[in-house]
């Protein structure tokens, strides 16, 4: 389980930190306002404060004592550790090597769909889910259909029944598509 990584801690000088939070609605918001999460990486890695400044409003958790300086947020070993946080927080799969099925998929539909598995399958709260990073969500949801299987009687000992048999091969995509191969 990959979450200790969702949060990045900078210190900036003793005693003046700031911490940020990878969250299913600061990746929405950035998604949206860059149309994609390669134009906010450009940007930041260009050095484009504006971006810097988006990046660290949408998932900043705490900061002590005073914000960074500008100085401070433009520093190379900055900047590289802001790059990295990217793909935390847009959900890179750290199975990159796995196959991917289906048809790509936007952020938006991969953001929508996750927020409806946190409030509908796994009935957080909207607040919880918005909050929730995205290796969060797809961990619970993980464990919600481990518990479902085991509810009715499905065992790793057992011969796994196929609930997609007769579905489309496009729906039957679509369906293990859910929350792999983030873009």
């Amino acid at each position: 389980m990959r979450l200790a990584n969702d949060e990045l801690v900078f210190t900036f000088s003793p005693g003046v930190t700031m911490t940020l939070r990878a969250s299913l609605r600061a990746a929405f918001r950035l998604n949206d306002k860059y149309d994609g999460f390669q134009a906010l990486y450009l940007a930041i890695r260009e050095g484009n404060l504006t971006a810097i400044y988006d990046l660290i409003d949408a998932t900043q958790a705490s900061h002590r004592y005073r914000q960074p300086t500008i100085a401070e947020l433009l520093a190379p070993e900055v900047i590289d550790q802001l790059l990295k946080f990217i793909p935390i927080l847009c959900g890179a799969n750290h199975k990159a090597d796995e196959p991917q099925s289906g048809e790509p998929r936007t952020f938006e539909e991969e953001f929508t769909d996750l927020y409806k598995v946190a409030t509908g399958w796994l009935k957080w709260p909207p607040s919880v889910a918005w909050s929730a990073s995205i290796a969060e969500i797809t961990n619970a949801r993980d464990g919600y259909l481990e518990l479902m299987a085991l509810r009715n009687g499905k065992r790793d000992d057992t011969e796994t029944i196929d609930a997609t048999k007769g579905i489309s091969a496009d729906v039957r995509a679509q369906i293990n598509a859910i929350g792999k191969g983030k873009r």
